[in-house]
């Protein structure tokens, strides 16, 4: 999901911001 990586770059925190945060948290 490459997309998200940007999607959350681009916007800060789209609706996948919370799945990527927990992930990397």
């Amino acid at each position: 999901m490459t997309t998200t990586v940007i999607d959350l770059i681009r916007h800060g925190e789209p609706e996948g911001g919370q799945m990527f945060r927990g992930s990397k948290d």
